[in-house]
């Protein structure tokens, strides 16, 4: 073929495309002459433009023109890979080696093309394009919008079937979130989307880039960037926490599946930071009558963890809680129950008015349920016993509540085992519990220093800080100083302080005062003047005991909320605050062997046998965790109410005796009520789907055993 014929071919196909024969493209595709392969080239691009079906059978001759010197050649024969991409994606995508250098082009436009038919393949074949990843990241910074969108199409379709893949180019894909293209943005959040549900914690990183997604014009937009928010909840809820305000609006949005993803992160947050979650009930309040069952559920839920740090916020919605009383899912009444319940012991007020809700609860299918339903009554007969008998003298004395509610009127009227009044007039309030002193600990300051523990690798001393307006007594800790301090002694007693110093908001955490690591590390700590719980246990009676231990599970899940498990909860890591005019006050220290919830390593050295739980002698049965919190409370309160340890071999056979079945029921032990041989014996399961999965049931249990 000589130029002649190669620019009649072209006009042709300018006119006719589909007159043009086919073998003689092929033909001229091969030529030497450069004038020749372009005319020919940009004949074949018109045919494509016509009819891409036709081009298919070409491709292979068309593979040269992709390296062609010449910039228009180029972009014809990219041209016409793209338009084949679209009638058959599959073929094209065995070329993509070929097209793959043209998404570097230095002409925009081929660029253009490339990325236009790496889009198609990944739309039919996206694990063609996932080797490729790496020459399309250009693409998604281009000029060109199309070329953008193009590219972060691809993208999104790898992500499809190859998540992990796509994660290592988030930082690439995060400013398409905020693509002026809404298609690009839908895109990209797509992808985000998909990696999220394989890998949750990569996209944590991401959250502030996918922040505006959640308010993108389009629903598909706001539905991926509200999934991507619920998926990296399920592995760091906090993480969710500072984005809660741009979260909330989706808990309204028209499509159902996006307030289910945006519900179900507020639930998540509310486990970690409840406090944060209720400035948000007005706008999770409409979610408790949602037509979606679990989204109910988990506003139920939200619910309840906010009325437990701030029952305040909850008290204008009792009407909404009850009506939840009703609910079709067994857990929802449940938490409804359970949120009336902690608002009752805040203020009855409110919840008077629904009581008649929570009678049908009283004889409930589900035993939780019914177990908080009596609780809430309870409280309320406690403070208005005229409200309650009203609702006795009404029911049905065929109905389970009738005898139910008698039974909560009788032992409102007689005293109980554990006197509930005894324990709120004798227990401390939040504000009569003395805290650690403000003060800056340096070692100039520090006097009088006074050997009062040991415990692992460290001491505990009682020392005197000096400030320019009095002395005050701490309690410092430090390793102990003979032979060299090892970096990692100093690194763990390090991380024992920052994670000690994130707890400590709490009437039962012992307070971190400061903590450094000059000369040696250490922690100065709230000088708690009231011995350990070892010590105490035998002179406290009974309603002490109950409330002893009901506060020391609150600090505890106090850290759960915040991630961390404590790992080596004993009689003597909970220690005493004198108070004037009350009990004493138990603090939680000691949390060397903690560990955030997240961080699934093996059982920790130094734990102490007596309390500890079976999966950490053993990782067969489980990793260590807050379950395993909940398994070393019994333990140290087993111990408690009836003198003695669970288990009573010496340390060296229990890690054959504990898997081997629970203890003897505490109310064969010791005169206690029988309410805690159930109590305690869940909490000791060797089995870990046999103990409570939370420790707030834990709480609620033994917050019934002082309701009797």
């Amino acid at each position: 073929m000589d130029r002649e014929r190669a620019e009649a071919l072209r006009r042709r196909a300018e006119r006719e495309p589909e007159s043009v024969a086919l073998d003689t493209v092929r033909t001229g595709l091969s030529a030497d002459d450069g004038e020749i392969r372009n005319a020919v080239a940009h004949a074949l691009a018109r045919v494509a433009e016509a009819d891409a079906e036709r081009v298919v059978d070409l491709l292979d001759a068309l593979v040269p023109c992709l390296r062609d010197r010449n910039d228009h050649t180029r972009n014809y024969a990219t041209f016409a890979f793209k338009r084949a991409a679209t009638v058959d994606p599959e073929t094209v995508g065995r070329y993509l080696g070929a097209l793959e250098p043209r998404l570097r082009d230095g002409v925009g436009e081929t660029r253009n093309c490339a990325a236009d038919a790496f889009m198609e393949v990944a739309a039919a074949v996206p694990e063609r394009v996932g080797p490729y990843l790496e020459a399309l990241g250009p693409c998604l910074a281009d000029d060109n919008e199309r070329t953008r969108n193009y590219a972060t199409f691809a993208f999104s379709g790898v992500a499809t079937v190859d998540p992990e893949r796509v994660a290592e180019f988030l930082d690439s894909l995060a400013p398409r979130l905020q693509d002026e293209d809404p298609k690009t943005r839908d895109c990209a959040a797509f992808a985000f989307k998909e990696v999220s549900k394989a890998d949750a914690e990569a996209v944590g990183g991401y959250l502030a880039a996918l922040e505006p997604a959640l308010g993108d014009g389009r629903a598909a937009t706001r539905n991926y960037a509200a999934f991507a928010f619920k998926e990296v909840s399920k592995v760091d809820a906090g993480a969710v926490v500072p984005h809660l305000d741009a979260l909330a609006p989706r808990l309204g949005d028209d499509d159902g599946t996006t307030r289910h993803h945006a519900a179900f992160a507020f639930k998540q947050a509310a486990k970690a930071d409840a406090g944060a979650v209720a400035p948000h009930v007005d706008a999770l309040a409409p979610r408790l009558g949602d037509d979606d069952e679990t989204i109910r559920n988990y506003a139920t839920y939200a619910f309840g963890a906010v009325s437990e740090v701030d029952p305040e916020r909850i008290a204008e919605y009792p009407g909404a809680l009850a009506s939840r009383l009703r609910d079709e899912n067994q857990h929802t009444r449940y938490f409804a129950a359970g949120t009336l319940a902690t608002l009752a012991e805040s203020t009855v007020d409110p919840v008077v008015p629904h009581l008649e809700s929570l009678v049908p609860l009283l004889g409930d299918d589900f035993a939780d349920a019914r177990e908080m339903a009596r609780s809430c009554l309870a409280t309320v007969a406690a403070a208005r016993p005229g409200a309650v008998r009203d609702l006795f003298d009404r029911a049905d004395p065929s109905h389970p509540a009738h005898d139910a509610l008698e039974s909560i009127l009788r032992e409102a009227d007689l005293p109980r085992r554990i006197d509930p009044d005894r324990v709120a007039a004798a227990r401390p309030d939040g504000d009569e519990i003395p805290s650690a002193p403000d003060v800056a600990v340096s070692r100039d300051r520090v006097i009088d220093e006074r050997h009062i523990g040991t415990g692992g690798n460290a001491v505990v001393l009682e020392a005197t800080v000096t400030t320019s307006a009095e002395s005050v007594t701490v309690a410092i800790k430090r390793p102990r100083t003979s032979g060299t301090i090892h970096t990692e002694t100093v690194e763990r007693l390090l991380d024992e302080a920052e994670t000690w110093a994130k707890l400590d908001d709490h009437d039962h955490v012992v307070d971190v005062v400061d903590y450094g690591a000059d000369p040696v590390p250490w922690i100065a700590m709230e000088y708690m003047d009231g011995g350990h719980l070892g010590d105490r246990a035998a002179d406290m009676d009974l309603p002490q005991k109950a409330w002893t231990a009901l506060a020391v599970t609150r600090g505890v899940r106090h850290a759960h909320r915040h991630g961390v498990a404590h790992l080596d909860l004993k009689p003597d890591n909970v220690l005493f605050r004198r108070v004037d005019g009350a009990w004493d006050a138990p603090k939680v220290a000691d949390w060397g062997l903690s560990k955030r919830l997240l961080d699934r390593s093996t059982s920790p050295a130094g734990l102490s046998p007596t309390y500890a739980a079976p999966e950490q002698f053993d990782d067969d049965y489980g990793p260590t965790d807050d379950i395993t919190d909940i398994y070393q409370l019994g333990a140290v309160f087993y111990d408690l109410f009836t003198g003695r340890p669970p288990f009573e071999d010496e340390p060296s056979s229990a890690t054959s005796r504990i898997p081997e079945g629970p203890p003897a029921p505490p109310s064969e032990v010791a005169p206690v009520p029988s309410e805690l041989d159930d109590v305690l014996r869940t909490a000791l399961a060797t089995e870990r789907a046999e103990r409570y999965d939370d420790i707030v049931y834990l709480r609620d249990a033994l917050r019934r055993v002082i309701e009797g």
